[in-house]
């Protein structure tokens, strides 16, 4: 199962968007959130400007942290 990046409204907490990472390992991600290599990460990690320039440099994705909550997740 996939990573996923969900943003929610910082006001209504409402689902705003989701990217799935499909192309991204997990290996890169366990360091990026400082994670030991043997933690599968299925919590809910948020993202903050260091994680959002990571994904935007890594897969041009575009994340406007100002405006979103937005969280790494798991999809089970």
């Amino acid at each position: 199962m996939p990573h996923v990046i969900r943003c929610f409204d910082k006001i209504g907490g409402t689902l705003v968007g989701e990217v799935i990472l499909k192309d991204i390992a997990l290996d890169k991600l366990q360091e990026l959130f400082h994670m030991p290599p043997e933690d599968p990460m299925y919590e809910m990690f948020p993202i903050h400007e260091k994680e959002a320039k990571f994904f935007y440099d890594l897969a041009k994705i575009e994340l406007n942290i100002s405006k979103y909550n937005c969280y790494l997740d798991y999809d089970a």
